[in-house]
């Protein structure tokens, strides 16, 4: 992977693997500190898995030019906007925004085009799950596994008391429960889960921070 590049939806398949020894702990609200206070170090992570909304951006820092950056934002922030709305403001015309952005999409900067659905609507419940594995050599074939479950939106490795993070999204506490004492405790190499139940958003933003831009 070249530097200052971040990849983003890993397509890997799920092998069947067998049960594994662990615990887990549910906690809630102001109790919530251990995977809260691990967020802080998300900053030394290596990205193992990530289902994003509106536009799926893999991105090169190197490799953008100022109009390219002004575009990618307005894209993430209005995703339907027609050629002729991208072009307002940027000096060019509909026909070349076109191109541009078939362009972008050719490199795999734009990785696709998708709804935002509120999650409210579909699945309402979010936690943050701290796991910690048996050894670091089951780390290939837990991130392996973990692409199939689809309530897993995010995950990431860390530096830190914990091996990963997971941000998950279920359509109720039952089935969070179930997700995680028994779905995520049978992946390869599981000895421990630590869960945080989220009471509230206070900020959720399809937009990747582009300074540069535009």
């Amino acid at each position: 992977m070249q530097p200052g590049r971040a990849v983003l939806v890993v397509p890997l398949s799920a092998p069947a693997t067998p049960a594994a020894p662990f615990s887990a702990d549910l906690i809630l609200g102001p109790h919530s500190t251990g995977v809260a206070a691990k967020l802080l170090t998300f900053s030394l992570c290596r990205l193992v898995f990530r289902s994003f909304y509106g536009v799926i951006l893999m991105i090169s820092n190197t490799d953008l030019d100022a109009t390219d950056r002004a575009l990618l934002l307005r894209l993430m922030r209005t995703g339907r906007a027609t050629w002729a709305d991208l072009a307002d403001g940027l000096g060019l015309t509909a026909p070349a925004i076109a191109q541009r952005v078939r362009r972008l999409e050719e490199r795999g900067v734009i990785r696709q085009f998708t709804a935002w659905v509120d999650p409210a609507a579909v699945a309402p419940v979010t936690a943050f799950v701290a796991v910690e594995l048996e050894q670091p050599e089951m780390r290939d074939r837990f991130a392996k596994a973990l692409v199939g479950v689809e309530q897993v939106q995010e995950g990431y490795l860390l530096a830190g008391d914990h091996d990963y993070v997971l941000k998950i999204r279920a359509g109720s506490l039952a089935e969070l429960e179930r997700l995680v004492s028994v779905r995520l405790a049978r992946l390869p190499g599981v000895s421990r889960l630590r869960t945080t139940v989220v009471l509230g958003t206070v900020k959720e933003s399809p937009v990747l921070p582009l300074s540069e831009a535009a």
